[in-house]
């Protein structure tokens, strides 16, 4: 994967004898993803490398014209297919307040939610715009650094972390209860799995892999809403049960 970063160097410093990538082969593989296509690589130290890039013909195996091929390559066509979780990302990063908007619908039709029906949308929503958008975001860093232990993974992973203990800190402050917490990450799964399941995304294995890096980023963000939730409800008790005629 690191072949097709931007002037990737392999060795650094003043003294190295090899260049870096420069730009030709991300720019490759930009335009044959955005063409519906891709570029892939096999090599083996002392053997050699194969490049190989790939078009889509159409189902019937006769070749695209060049406009049948662009306009179905539009994002928003309807023969659109995605290709790569960079572009996966991309997409959801499109959609992701519509994604918050179905979470809190879900929330607010839900009956075990009965008691946030007086709560405002913003109450609701929290922080989680920015906890979705992070989330989104990885699928591109994963993508286009070739790896989920990087800097940027490790930094995004701990804002998601502290977006989700104070999630669960005002969660606590609102009155909800830990199943109401949970309930509310099973419907932020369930919401994303469904937007990847209708994307059109060419290879069902980067469909799987999208999924498990959601289900595993989800996995520690609940632990970390969990925690910053039995924190306060130990602190400070929510003012949802504190009402009523003996609160004096």
């Amino acid at each position: 994967a690191a072949v097709f970063q931007p002037f990737k160097q392999v060795i650094g410093g003043h003294t190295r004898q090899q260049g870096g990538t420069g730009l030709g082969l991300a720019i490759s593989r930009e335009l044959a993803r955005q063409m519906g296509g891709d570029i892939a690589l096999v090599s083996r130290p002392g053997h050699g490398s194969t490049f190989t890039l790939w078009l889509p013909s159409t189902s019937d195996g006769t070749a695209e014209t060049g406009a049948e091929r662009s306009t179905r390559a539009r994002r928003h066509a309807p023969d659109h297919r995605v290709q790569g979780l960079a572009e996966i990302g991309q997409r959801l990063r499109e959609d992701v307040e519509q994604i918050l908007d179905a979470i809190v619908t879900r929330i607010r039709a839900d009956p075990s939610f009965a008691r946030t029906a007086a709560q405002s949308q913003a109450a609701l929503e929290d922080h989680m715009l920015s906890f979705l958008t992070n989330m989104v975001q990885s699928l591109v860093i994963v993508d286009t650094t070739g790896a989920m232990d990087n800097d940027l993974m490790q930094d995004g992973q701990r804002i998601r972390s502290f977006v989700a203990e104070r999630h669960g800190v005002q969660r606590a402050r609102q009155g909800w209860t830990e199943d109401m917490l949970l309930e509310e990450y099973h419907y932020i799964q369930e919401e994303l799995e469904g937007r990847l399941r209708h994307m059109g995304i060419r290879d069902a294995d980067e469909t799987t892999l999208a999924l498990e890096i959601f289900s595993r980023m989800i996995g520690v963000a609940v632990a970390a809403s969990l925690h910053g939730f039995r924190e306060q409800s130990v602190t400070q008790p929510p003012a949802i049960r504190t009402t009523g005629a003996g609160a004096a």
